[in-house]
């Protein structure tokens, strides 16, 4: 019995743990976040895309918080998110919310601290700032709400990119606050929105991408026995036929880690020096061995 409630008990702690790290991170992304809209998009008048976007248009319009429009413009899309994604995710993007308001009001003078002045490096600074944090929203099952919570809806029913679909929407909105501000700084909008959104995919699929690669060898039983010493990666063998040669080949294939390519590679010469390997990125992977990603 008693060994039963320790394992309860240090489940429950590492659960806690896992819990901590993950709001501590939300928090941070939104600091971030924070940092770009009121170090260098508002003092520029820049504009930004999504339901930030809009808050910042009407900030402009009304010279109101851009934190209250934030919210009111949120709640709508939360309920939709609740429906339609899980009650985790909505959440964690409840806590990314609340942070989000918290910073944006803390953080509502700092730009007067910088002192760059100079438009275009002022933008991509904050395109930084702001992709970072995005992608370590969505890497935590989070978001900024808002156009986040539609985009992610969209990924999950239709495989769209994230990236793609917000570059999309906030095209829209961006397009209409040309037309109300300033079609240069629209322009510039939307330069630091590309760069914010390559910078999202980047963080959210992380230093340590996933891999498949594909080895046609002489030799694919060896080569299988050290991939599986080695690395503790399975593979699957594929028969082939030479197109030119009309041999019949195998293929070895195997999806690893990045990290992973080296140990690979040196494998792969120790066997067999006249291999052909190729490597290919991938962009999502489910089953034994990888994690698998919530969007």
């Amino acid at each position: 019995m008693s060994t039963l409630v320790m394992k309860l008990t240090r489940n429950d702690h590492t659960k806690i743990i896992e819990l901590s790290k993950k709001i501590i991170g939300i928090i941070f992304a939104n600091f971030l976040i924070s940092i770009a809209f009121n170090a260098f998009f508002i003092p520029n008048n820049l504009l930004s895309g999504g339901v930030g976007g809009l808050s910042l248009m009407f900030h402009y319009l009304t010279d109101m918080p851009t934190f209250l429009f934030y919210v009111t413009l949120n709640i709508p899309l939360f309920i939709i998110g609740f429906i339609f994604i899980d009650g985790e995710f909505i959440f964690n993007s409840l806590i990314s919310l609340v942070s989000m308001t918290v910073f944006l009001n803390l953080t509502a003078h700092l730009g007067q601290f910088v002192t760059i002045n100079d438009l275009l490096i002022e933008t991509i600074i904050g395109a930084v700032f702001s992709g970072t944090g995005m992608g370590l929203l969505f890497k935590l099952k989070s978001s900024q709400g808002g156009f986040d919570i539609i985009a992610v809806i969209l990924k999950k029913k239709y495989n769209l990119e994230i990236k793609n679909l917000l570059l999309l929407s906030n095209f829209i909105v961006i397009s209409i606050s040309g037309f109300i501000f300033d079609f240069r700084l629209a322009s510039y909008t939307l330069l630091g929105l590309f760069i914010a959104y390559e910078i999202l995919a980047k963080v959210k699929a992380g230093v340590n991408p996933d891999k498949n690669a594909m080895i046609i060898t002489d030799h694919p039983e060896e080569v299988t026995k050290n991939i599986t010493s080695t690395l503790g990666r399975g593979t699957t063998f594929v028969n082939a036929q030479g197109g030119y040669t009309n041999d019949s080949k195998t293929i070895v294939y195997c999806t690893l880690k990045n990290s992973e390519i080296v140990q690979l590679k040196n494998i792969i010469n120790q066997v067999d020096q006249d291999s052909f390997l190729t490597i290919n990125d991938l962009n999502e992977v489910k089953g034994q061995g990888f994690k698998s990603n919530f969007i």
